[in-house]
């Protein structure tokens, strides 16, 4: 069974896991929190540089992004320069039912643990 999984952040390191999210059967994805309004409401494939649809549109509604119901959230969302605003994320994000919110696709892997 596929880790249900959320991105959150579409930027130069989102777009890249995103698109390790989108082709990798291990993950499922749920939904994409997006900081732009321009980006809202475009395809998780699109935002990933691929060809294919995934049917899964970007929001800049974090907790209807969380109510997907993923396992895990990968957060690449510029947490350095928004410090305040990022812990505030990883709050909510845990609080949404999240096992864990990690940078990088690979650190959801719950297998064999």
């Amino acid at each position: 069974m596929a880790i249900r999984v959320a991105q959150i952040g579409t930027g130069n390191v989102g777009a890249h896991a995103l698109k390790a999210l989108i082709t990798n059967p291990e993950f499922q994805l749920t939904g994409v929190w997006v900081s732009s309004r321009s980006k809202a409401g475009k395809d998780a494939g699109e935002l990933a540089g691929l060809a294919d649809s995934t049917g899964v549109h970007a929001s800049t509604d974090l907790d209807a992004v969380l109510a997907t119901g993923p396992q895990c959230a990968v957060y690449t969302a510029m947490a350095d320069n928004r410090l305040p605003e990022a812990l505030d994320d990883y709050r909510r994000i845990l609080a949404a039912g999240s096992t864990s919110s990690a940078a990088v696709p690979s650190s959801c892997n719950t297998r064999g643990k």
